[in-house]
């Protein structure tokens, strides 16, 4: 019995180190996600904005769903952006993610305006042969 009353602090202090840890895993996990969501959508938002230039009211339109959709308001967005306003070691990468999401959106809008564009081809060639 005695030797479980030796053991009980390192058992303890074990447990504490790993909850410790594991809290900080979840706390950095949760933010990284945060995050990724916060760069999608302001990649989206970029793409529609660059879309919808000559509507602006079409954007405004978009942009509201594409906010609700996402569970998010003006409000968090302003949030997060007041947040990281003075730590721009923590923007540099948000910067690089929106950049590859915006990349990626616009490669996959070519890819559909490519498509769409020999779909239209591929049926005026059918209506035109008798």
């Amino acid at each position: 019995m005695i030797w479980l009353k030796r053991l009980a602090p390192f058992v303890i202090i074990a447990a504490a180190i790993y909850a410790y840890f594991y809290i900080s895993d979840r706390k950095e996990a949760d933010r990284t996600r945060i995050e990724h969501d916060y760069a999608l959508v302001t990649a989206k938002t970029w793409v529609a904005s660059a879309k919808h230039r000559a509507d602006p009211d079409r954007f405004l339109q978009y942009r509201d769903s594409m906010l609700e959709a996402c569970s998010l308001s003006s409000d968090d967005i302003l949030n997060f952006v007041e947040i990281n306003r003075d730590k721009p070691e923590r923007l540099f990468p948000f910067s690089q993610l929106v950049q590859e999401y915006v990349d990626s959106l616009i490669d996959i809008e070519d890819s559909l305006a490519l498509v769409l564009e020999d779909s239209l081809k591929a049926v005026d060639t059918t209506v035109q042969q008798p």
